[in-house]
């Protein structure tokens, strides 16, 4: 069962992102507890490989972080959602937390 939802907007900062996205494969929590969400904000094209824990990447044509963020929240399935940026490099205790 997801009990956590991470959120992530992103628009046009691939590379970043996808070096966030590699840190979330070293978290202490469970992956069966988490899911990420990328909104990708009518940016850059990500590149949508296989994650060890459930990933969705949403698209959506440019119309801010702020409605990428409440199109992740509308496909969530976790009982608590996280927002965290495309630059946000987290620490391996940061969902367990």
């Amino acid at each position: 069962m997801v009990e956590l939802s991470v959120v992530i907007p992103t628009f046009s900062r691939v590379g970043i992102l996808l070096w966030c996205l590699e840190e979330y494969k070293n978290q202490s929590l469970s992956r069966d507890k988490f899911e990420i969400i990328v909104c990708n904000d009518g940016g850059a094209e990500i590149p949508q490989k296989q994650y060890p824990f459930n990933i969705k990447f949403l698209n959506q044509e440019n119309k801010g972080p702020a409605a990428a963020r409440n199109l992740g929240v509308a496909n969530a399935r976790g009982k608590k959602v996280l927002f965290v940026g495309d630059d946000c490099i987290p620490h391996r205790h940061l969902l367990y937390r």
